[in-house]
């Protein structure tokens, strides 16, 4: 059986819940679910709902929920000024390796060694200058960050190091060096504005 939800493979028929991201598999669908990729289409939540901040969840939530109803992870409350994003309608990370990986609004990205979605430790995995966990790509609605998490080599934008700061990135094309062997782009794509 595979999960609809990570499309992972080989999950024995008679377990409950997905044991690579937990979600209910009870509750399959009676037709194969058509994958749809986050640059192509971003999710983005109804009015007065919440995006789990999980980059392989991201589940709507209602006002009141503590918890993602999919995945249980604690979510932010939603208050009268949360609203979804509108600057950014998607963002690509271009690995040295030449795979690009669609990164989902609300979301944040490990990017490192170890990073909790496979391409990008999988991209990284031969660069011995890139930790574990080296850096953090943040796509809220306030905007696109990246910051440094204590990397052994550090990190640069765009020619600056990131030092202990977050770095905001505008909407266009940057250049992101870890260490000094790994060259990734990270392309933030302007959204409509209201």
């Amino acid at each position: 059986m595979t999960c609809p939800h990570c499309k992972a493979e080989g999950i024995q028929a008679d377990l409950l819940l997905c044991p690579r991201c937990f979600s209910n598999l009870t509750l399959l669908p009676a037709a194969p679910v058509e994958e749809i990729t986050p640059v192509e289409s971003p999710i983005r939540p109804a009015a007065g709902t919440g995006i789990c901040p999980r980059e392989w969840c991201a589940e709507p939530y209602p006002p009141g929920a503590t918890v993602c109803p999919r995945c249980a992870h604690p979510v932010p409350p939603i208050t009268a000024t949360s609203a979804p994003p509108v600057g950014v309608s998607a963002v690509r990370l271009r690995l040295p390796d030449g795979a690009t990986v669609g990164i989902r609004p609300m979301a944040v990205v490990a990017i490192g060694r170890d990073s909790s979605d496979a391409r990008i430790a999988d991209g990284l995995a031969s660069y011995d200058g890139v930790s574990r966990q080296h850096a953090e790509l943040t796509v809220a609605d306030t905007g696109v960050v990246l910051a440094d998490v204590g990397s052994v080599n550090g990190t640069v934008v765009d020619g600056r190091p990131a030092g202990n700061r977050p770095v905001p990135l505008d909407p266009g094309l940057h250049e992101v060096r870890l260490g000094r062997a790994a060259v990734l782009t990270i392309d933030v794509i302007a959204g409509e504005e209201s």
